[in-house]
């Protein structure tokens, strides 16, 4: 319920309204003041509101609910406290309040209807957006267990229990003894506090009040007092922001930004998304133990046929890096091979012809590359190296180069390339 970033913080009064703009997470307002009508409210349209009501006008019962839904106990509700109530249950609205689990009672708000209109009347017409709206007494931090808190700077005092105990807006004036509706919440109380802490707003407040332990004394009740001489609603302004569940801004009332009514509009979609997750997963966690298995599967055929291909193979890590190794060694050895091949062979088939040149002819050096044959030789003449041309073109295309005459003969560099 709390409600996040700037929100307008206004107090409901009979002679008019006090109001203060808060910001979350800040303990003092940023601007605040007094106003007689709404007319009058400095709010910009689309502020939010958290309304603080009168806090006689709402009333607090106790009831025993069975378990069950949130809202199967609402609809009981008006029949449960039907007793309780002065008029006919349709004319209120009930709001169970937060308990804690050991509780077997709840406890439920109950506020007439009328007024719950008459007090957000024209909110929304005039741009404004009403979040939270509680009774004063809830605008008060709820005490630890077993302390009862009671505002008595103002009237009328300002009762509030522990969670899941509620609280009241007490009649009467400030005297030397409890007021009668107090000593009578202490007589009705199934559990009886074994504190009772006061806010008073002067010296003058604090005397009278400590003149109850007279009154308090035999009920093994200690009175612990505080003196803030603040306002009320500067006071109130300032405590934190009122626990979950306790805005009576549920049901027919409920906020648009809600959580509880966002949750029940988006629980069919939220279950929707959450069951097609279920089944996605379903079927990713069933696709992955297919592939693992195909994995391990094509892993055992690669090791086999590895093993297959290579049977002198020992250490065995990853067959298949290990297997292309294996086929790249064995292919470079072929293409060794045939170059071998291919270099006997040419040289089988141009020893003839160099055999017919005779002395004429004499092979310095020879190199084989790529196909390609290169020959120094050394001729008698110019017209030896002709004819020793002519004789190896018979086998393929064959260049001269760099033929020259040196001490008598004809030095020259033959490159033969076989034709196809």
């Amino acid at each position: 319920m709390a409600l996040r970033g700037e929100y307008w913080w206004v107090r409901l009064r009979p002679d008019g309204l006090d109001w203060a703009r808060c910001m979350s997470g800040e303990s003092t307002p940023r601007q605040e003041g007094r106003c007689v009508d709404w007319s009058e409210l400095p709010a910009p349209a689309g502020a939010r509101l958290m309304l603080c009501v009168p806090g006689e006008r709402v009333r607090v019962h106790r009831v025993h609910l069975p378990a069950g839904s949130r809202r199967r106990q609402r609809a009981i509700l008006p029949y449960a406290l039907e007793e309780q109530l002065l008029r006919d249950p349709g004319e209120y609205h009930f709001v169970p309040l937060p308990r804690p689990k050991s509780q077997p009672d709840t406890p439920v708000a109950v506020v007439e209807r009328e007024l719950m209109d008459q007090w957000l009347d024209g909110l929304e017409e005039n741009g404004w957006r009403p979040r939270v709206l509680v009774p004063e007494f809830l605008a008060v931090p709820p005490p630890p267990p077993g302390t009862w808190f009671l505002d008595a700077a103002e009237s009328p005092f300002l009762l509030r229990l522990p969670s899941g105990g509620g609280g009241a807006a007490l009649p009467g004036t400030l005297g030397s003894q409890p007021p009668g509706s107090l000593l009578l919440a202490l007589e009705q109380a199934r559990v009886a506090p074994a504190i009772l802490r006061v806010r008073v707003a002067d010296e003058e407040q604090r005397a009278r009040v400590a003149e109850w332990s007279a009154w308090l004394e035999p009920r093994e009740l200690d009175l612990e007092i505080q003196e803030d001489s603040r306002a009320r609603s500067a006071w109130l302004a300032r405590q934190e922001q009122p626990r979950a569940g306790c805005n009576l801004l549920t049901g027919p009332y409920a906020s648009r930004e809600d959580p509880r009514v966002w949750g029940r509009r988006l629980a069919p979609a939220a279950g929707l998304a959450l069951g097609l997750l279920v089944v996605a997963g379903i079927q990713w966690a069933l696709e992955g133990q297919r592939i693992s298995a195909e994995h391990a599967r094509l892993e055992a055929a690669i090791e086999d046929t590895y093993r297959e291909a290579f049977p002198d193979a020992r250490n065995l890590v990853d067959p298949r890096y290990q297997m292309e190794q294996a086929l790249e060694r064995l292919r470079r050895r072929g293409q060794d091979t045939e170059e071998s091949d291919g270099f006997l062979e040419r040289i089988a088939r141009l020893a003839p012809r160099l055999t017919e040149a005779g002395e004429d002819a004499e092979v310095e050096s020879l190199a084989y590359e790529r196909g390609e044959l290169t020959l120094e030789v050394s001729m008698a003449d110019y017209e030896a190296l002709e004819r020793l041309q002519r004789r190896l073109g018979e086998n393929g295309s064959v260049e001269v180069e760099n033929a020259e005459m040196q001490d008598g003969r004809v030095n020259a560099s033959l490159r033969l390339r076989e034709e196809g």
